[in-house]
């Protein structure tokens, strides 16, 4: 499928992943205004996007959401647009975390009562928002009430998570690691191939799973 991309903040870390990612397939492309290209793709800072998503909207032009750090109201904001256009909203976009945080749910189901569960997740030391996005993710799963995340921020650590399933003398440790930016900037660009066929509503990279099978 041959698909024109916008990518919103592609001068930063991600953007440039998606870049690079693009220039390696004939069949993508980049353009330098949303208005020409058939998805946007966004990487730039929750500030942004209340614009972007009128932007969107008037044009109706599919979204891919990839900023994490996203305020209440932007939240809000995104359920509302998502009326008018597609929006997949994801702050990971690998698949294999997607199949962790299912997971994670399923085991937390197994035992209920019987076990204490933490998460604790690292990054690079600039990345801005604590807990991630993920680590977010993952504690909503376990529907556990308030599950306690710690957090590290150091060095050039991409993204690693680990849930503790915490029993009297054993534990289970579900754990995920992202050794390049590339998984998810592959999984940003699958998600806007997944969109830009797809009627308006919100998506989750559990739809790209489920649309793989």
């Amino acid at each position: 499928m041959e698909l024109s991309l916008y990518v919103n903040g592609i001068r930063g870390r991600m953007g440039k992943t998606v870049r690079a990612v693009v220039e390696t397939d004939p069949a993508l492309s980049l353009h330098e205004t949303l208005e020409s290209a058939d998805v946007t793709i966004d990487f730039s800072a929750p500030a942004a996007l209340p614009a972007l998503l009128k932007k969107c909207a008037s044009l109706c032009k599919p979204l891919v959401i990839g900023t994490t750090g996203q305020s209440p109201e932007n939240i809000h904001a995104i359920h509302a647009m998502s009326e008018q256009i597609p929006i997949l909203f994801s702050p990971n976009f690998s698949l294999g975390m997607a199949i962790c945080i299912e997971t994670a749910r399923q085991i937390s189901e197994k035992l209920k009562g019987l076990c204490q569960i933490e998460i604790l997740e690292a990054h690079h030391r600039t990345k801005k928002d604590k807990p991630s996005g993920a680590a977010l993710a993952l504690a909503k799963a376990v529907n556990q009430g308030e599950v306690p995340i710690h957090s590290i921020r150091s060095g050039d650590i991409i993204g690693d998570h680990t849930v503790y399933f915490i029993m009297a003398g054993e534990r289970i440790e579900l754990k995920h690691q992202v050794q390049s930016r590339e998984v998810f900037a592959r999984g940003a660009i699958y998600a806007a191939k997944f969109l830009k066929t797809r009627p308006p509503g919100l998506y989750s990279v559990k739809d790209l799973f489920y649309a793989t099978r």
